[in-house]
């Protein structure tokens, strides 16, 4: 018999916030400021920044401290960029709405693959932080999705067994890393990225999720099926 759902967890970027403006703004920025940094080429920089490609996957993938030294920009010049561009960053359609009306009924958190002062940053920003109970960044995981330590993470924190858990993304990282969790996985396909001044965002699913949805709006109906 299936356990009762006690616990939603969400991914961030993509699912929750559209950060796809603000970090290709992050990185222009980023990019001017290695320009002035190393007196190399915009194009010489350019070259650079799609060459952290092959970072994907790993934990430097997002890594702006890396990212940054990377490229030849200072070390500190990501946390100024990520500050001076919050508003760029959106909930998105239906968002807030749809923890209001999960919040008292169900845990709520978000484990993010960002470093934890990103995820801070975002979170505050788009008025998250005040309506979930937890999150979880890649440094108190200890590594990214499709690893699932994150969501184990967060079903520890919120004090249910990850059977108890559904676990929405956008991603196929997201869908592996909640089947390799054991729990519930809801994909939210939005085709949203952060990462496409630095490779183009298309994937095909190797993993097939539970359920589906084109609205977040969709999830309250959804878990209330389950």
């Amino acid at each position: 018999m299936a356990m009762p759902v006690r616990a939603v967890v969400f991914d961030l970027d993509g699912t929750l916030i559209d950060n796809s403006e603000y970090e290709r703004r992050n990185i222009e920025m980023l990019v001017e400021e290695a320009v002035k940094a190393t007196g190399s080429s915009r194009e010489e920089v350019m070259r650079r920044v799609r060459d952290y490609r092959v970072f994907r996957g790993t934990p430097l993938w997002y890594d702006w401290r890396h990212f940054c030294r990377f490229i030849g920009a200072p070390e500190d010049a990501w946390i100024r960029v990520h500050l001076e561009n919050v508003e760029l960053l959106k909930p998105m359609p239906e968002a807030l709405d749809t923890l209001k009306a999960l919040r008292g009924r169900y845990g709520l958190a978000v484990v993010s693959d960002a470093l934890r002062k990103v995820l801070d940053i975002k979170l505050e920003a788009t008025g998250i932080s005040s309506l979930i109970d937890a999150s979880v960044s890649q440094e108190e995981a200890g590594a990214v999705k499709p690893d699932p330590s994150g969501l184990l993470m967060a079903s520890r924190i919120l004090d249910v067994d990850p059977a108890e858990c559904v676990f929405v993304g956008n991603m196929g990282d997201d869908v592996e890393a909640g089947l390799r969790a054991g729990m519930t996985t809801v994909l939210y396909p939005t085709g949203i990225s952060g990462h496409t001044l630095i490779v183009e965002a298309s994937e095909e699913l190797s993993v097939r999720p539970h359920h589906v949805i084109s609205r977040l709006g969709e999830l309250v109906e959804l878990l209330g099926r389950l």
